[in-house]
């Protein structure tokens, strides 16, 4: 079973918009963070960009215990 971030990224990764992924995640019935109401373009968009920056940011600290810097 895939979390709804992972979902989110795939659906993006196919070229969905984020409307088009809360439709398909609210066609799909994947629960929204909260329990409670639908996925919105704005809900997708904030989950994806969170994931965005975790990935990020755990690439920063693996370089930086590697001894390298980012810019």
């Amino acid at each position: 079973m895939t979390t709804a971030r992972e979902r989110i990224a795939e659906l993006r990764a196919e070229g969905m918009t984020y409307t088009e992924v809360a439709r398909a995640l609210n066609a799909e019935g994947v629960p929204t963070p909260s329990g409670r109401g639908r996925w919105k373009d704005s809900n997708t968009a904030n989950h994806l960009n969170r994931l965005e920056w975790n990935a990020y940011m755990n690439a920063y600290k693996a370089d930086r215990r590697a001894g390298r810097r980012r810019r």
